[in-house]
Formats: structure tokens, sequence, C-alpha cells
């Protein structure tokens, strides 16, 4: 939801402003999944400092950072991760980086991973790269995943609001407008759910990387 939903906020809004949008739709649904996959609660016990750090950093770095720094800068530091991320999505596994990924132990991962996650999210409010990469790698089942995923959304994104307002910004406009948004937002998730089951994943995550990867693009050609 933020990598889709951020570039298209920005034509509009600043990036402030975005991350107070997006508070409850982000909170809410991942909320709701990660109470649909509650059982899988136990995983957290290897990855709770992944989480931990990653909210520690936004708390204190990414709040003062989105209410210091000039705008056009944010938007720079966005583009480039959306075309980052989209562009590692897109790109063919690369053998020699494979290789070594292999034999790398995950759990010594999860801490470094959550502290860049944190650090890249204080500059571009885009958090989950590289710890849902990590996560994914991880081999956990498909509903480990999704509860990770959840708590980690979630909770990163309420320590970078909470980190704004602890920087003496709030808009409590935004915040309604926030609150209108997760009317479509749960129609979106049941549509989802639907279409989820008749179309080929891999197509699609295809699809949604090249959009990212053309909006990245233009959020970098528009702040030059």
């Amino acid at each position: 939801m933020p990598l889709v939903a951020t570039p298209i906020l920005l034509v509009s809004f600043t990036l402030p402003q975005v991350v107070l949008i997006m508070v409850a739709p982000i909170f809410i649904s991942n909320v709701i999944q990660g109470f649909q996959t509650r059982k899988a609660w136990p995983v957290l016990k290897l990855f709770w400092p992944m989480i931990a750090a990653n909210c520690v950093i936004l708390l204190f770095f990414g709040g003062r950072i989105l209410t210091m720094v000039d705008a056009w800068i944010l938007t720079c530091f966005v583009g480039i991760m959306m075309a980052l991320h989209a562009g590692l999505s897109l790109a063919p596994p690369i053998a020699a980086f494979t290789r070594i990924f292999q034999k790398i132990s995950i759990a010594r991962l999860i801490l470094p991973s959550g502290i860049l996650s944190g650090f890249l999210g204080s500059l571009t409010t885009i958090y989950g790269f590289p710890s849902l990469q990590v996560i994914v790698a991880s081999h956990c089942d498909k509903e480990e995943i999704a509860f990770l995923f959840s708590i980690f959304l979630a909770s990163g994104h309420l320590a970078l609001w909470r980190g704004m307002v602890l920087n003496d910004y709030s808009d409590p406009e935004m915040l309604q407008w926030g609150l209108i948004a997760c009317v479509p937002m749960f129609f979106a998730l049941l549509a989802g759910r639907i279409v989820h089951k008749k179309l080929s994943i891999q197509a699609f995550r295809k699809a949604v990387n090249l959009v990212l990867l053309f909006a990245g693009l233009g959020l970098i050609l528009k702040s030059l």
C-alpha cells in the first residue's frame, strides 16, 4: 500500500502529509491481516529484534528528518528507493549474490536489516526494504510471512507518525483524510482476496513493479 499510494499522493501533498494520511489505512489493514494470521505469533521470538530496531530508528530519526529536510530532497529519495526496489524485484537473481546469501544465516541478518530499514525509512518513509526481503528469504510459511509483514508495517508507520508528533508536526486534517481512505481500502481488501485466486501472482508482481519503477523515475525527475 505505501509503495503504490505514496507517489500518487505526492502529486498533491508533501511527504509528511502523506505519512499522516496513510496512518489509519496502513495500521487498520495490517491489524486485520495480523488478526487473520495470529496463530503464527511464535515466529516473533526470532524476528522481534528487526521490528524493534526499525521502530526505534523511525521514532527518533524519521520524524525529525521528515519535519526538517526540504521536500524536494525527500521526494528524490523516495523516487530512488522506489526505482531501486522495483528494479531489483524485476531483475533476475544474481548468482554471486545468491550464493553469498545462502551461506549467511538468516538469524545474522535480522538485526542489521531492521537497522538499515529504519535508516532508509527515515529518509524515504519506505522502511520495508530490506527487512521484508529478509523475511521472505527466511523460508517461513505463508501465514508466518503475512503475520510478520503486518506487525512490521503497522508498528513501523506508528513509530514514524509518533516521531513526527514528538517533533511538533501535526495536521489533524490529514489524519481525517486517512480515516476517509479506509472506506475504499476495505473494499480493496475484499476485491484483492477475490482477484488473488484468479490471477497469476508472478505476473501481477511484475506488472506492479514495472509501474513502481516508472513512478520512482517520475518522482526523481519531478524533484530535479
